[in-house]
């Protein structure tokens, strides 16, 4: 029954590498199917296109099947979920079952499981990644104070805090998480009533069985229905840009957790041990990030290269093949979220050494320059020039920044300049103290701690509304479904049960 006109069967071959393995994938698409199903045969009763008792005789089935596990029943696997689901339900109501597929195609039904899914699947990964941001801010609170030197090139640049990479790196995650927002938006349309892709002459409709499905409205061209997949490009693009930046992350905390750099103490929950080193405690999760943002971004490219050659039309290659990655990218990028959200309140930083850093390096004199510029009214490239000169002087002593001084600087100034600029030295020790060059630094969004604190405070008023943005959300989709669970209960219990 499922071959049409085809009178041959499928080849075996053809059942293992393609009927089968897509049937038992789509396992996780079947309670998306069960409740299409249910609003669907809703809809056509509604439009008179059912009588009451064929729509609750077809409900009951459904209702039954979904008590079931059908895959541990005996599946046709030369074909889809769909007609396996149709075949069982015909079994238990008879050929009435046949007619919940009025209007329809598999075309538009797998287009909308395959929404459903992915709109579930944005929203858990939303969720995951509210709870990381909110960990890390909260760590950045105890770490206001915490001086590090801010890098450019992994060279020093210039004095930062803890609280201000860290409030950096929260930033950025907050465009991802804005990022699959938008994705979601665009994502919960429904491709339902599309039927193959011309619609249907059933007077159906479509915007009936989008609101009882949770949809916040339909894909109104029909084409454009059941040929696009462009919302699983862009979920998958947007889980990509924000493994990029989870995996930017662990690449700066695994330099950190070398015993060069011993900014940062790994926990030994989150590391592993060598086979043959005794001594080593190796940040095996932060490889793990690194690594999985590959797999994540190669699902990006698997969904373009996939689309990029295809008719816009349904056909097999957009509507099976493209997916085939994107389920696979989700669970990496939550597994990957939920770790760092445990890693972070056990992570031990350094203070002492992040300190020792600082001031053994040349970060401070940026805010030398610009006293000269302050003070003493010289250009800004003629104190960098004045600055450099004085840097290289020591560097090639083997001096540090701590033994700069006035006379150094008027030396260099009398080369740049022609004259001696006469600096105190109370204020040149004070220019290059760590703590002055952020403390001064409370321009919006800088290292200084008022401005961290307004910048968290900032932070943590957006994630409050992010929050509610994922709760409105969930509870738009769960009163969609408790509308359906009620139409399909008053159409059973209208009617008799044989």
């Amino acid at each position: 029954m499922f071959r049409g006109r085809l009178r041959k069967e499928l080849h075996p071959s053809v059942i293992k590498h393609i009927t089968e393995p897509y049937l038992y994938a789509a396992r996780k698409e079947l309670v998306h199917h069960l409740y299409i199903h249910k609003a669907h045969v809703i809809m056509l009763k509604e439009q008179k296109l059912l009588t009451a008792d064929e729509a609750g005789l077809i409900l009951r089935g459904l209702s039954a099947l979904e008590k079931e596990d059908i895959y541990a029943g005996n599946l046709d696997v030369g074909t889809d979920l769909y007609m396996n689901l149709e075949s069982q339900l015909i079994k238990k109501v008879g050929e009435v079952g046949g007619k919940m597929h009025i209007g329809r195609s598999r075309n538009d039904i797998y287009a909308t499981s395959s929404r459903m899914e992915v709109r579930n699947q944005i929203l858990t990964t939303a969720d995951h990644l509210l709870q990381l941001i909110q960990a890390i801010l909260t760590v950045s609170k105890a770490h206001f104070q915490t001086l590090m030197p801010g890098y450019t090139h992994w060279q020093h640049a210039q004095p930062v805090t803890l609280a201000h990479y860290l409030t950096g790196i929260t930033q950025a995650l907050g465009r991802d998480l804005n990022r699959l927002m938008v994705a979601y938006e665009r994502t919960n349309r429904c491709p339902l009533g599309a039927a193959a892709l011309a619609t249907t002459g059933f007077p159906i409709n479509r915007e009936r069985v989008a609101g009882l499905l949770g949809f916040d409205g339909i894909v109104e061209n029909s084409y454009d229905a059941v040929a696009s997949r462009d919302f699983l490009a862009e979920s998958t693009s947007t889980l990509a840009i924000l493994m990029t930046t989870l995996s930017r992350l662990a690449e700066d905390f695994i330099i950190w957790n070398t015993f060069e750099f011993s900014f940062l103490n790994m926990p030994e929950e989150f590391s592993a041990t060598s086979s043959i080193m005794p001594q080593k405690k190796n940040p095996i999760v932060l490889e793990h990030i690194k690594g999985r943002a590959g797999h994540v971004i190669a699902a990006v490219t698997s969904v373009l290269a996939v689309l990029k050659g295809t008719s816009f039309s349904h056909n097999r290659e957009a509507g099976g093949e493209a997916a085939s990655m994107v389920h696979n990218a989700f669970g990496l990028v939550q597994g990957s979220l939920e770790m760092l959200t445990h890693l972070f309140p056990q992570l031990i930083f350094n203070r002492e050494r992040m300190l020792e850093r600082v001031a053994q390096g040349f970060s401070t004199v940026t805010e030398l320059a610009d006293l000269l510029v302050r003070e003493k009214g010289v250009s800004f490239r003629q104190a960098h020039q004045i600055i450099g000169r004085v840097v290289n002087e020591l560097l090639d002593r083997a001096k540090g920044v701590g033994e700069l001084s006035s006379a150094m600087i008027d030396q260099a100034s009398r080369e740049v300049l022609g004259y001696d600029l006469h600096l105190t030295e109370e204020d040149i020790r004070k220019a290059l103290d760590p703590y002055f060059n952020v403390a001064i630094r409370e321009v919006v969004g800088g290292p200084g701690p008022q401005s961290m604190e307004t910048l968290i405070s900032h932070q943590e008023e957006e994630l409050k509304q992010r929050r509610n943005w994922l709760s409105q959300r969930r509870g738009s989709l769960d009163k969609a479904k408790e509308a359906c669970q009620k139409a399909q209960l008053q159409i059973i219990s209208a009617t008799p049960k044989d």
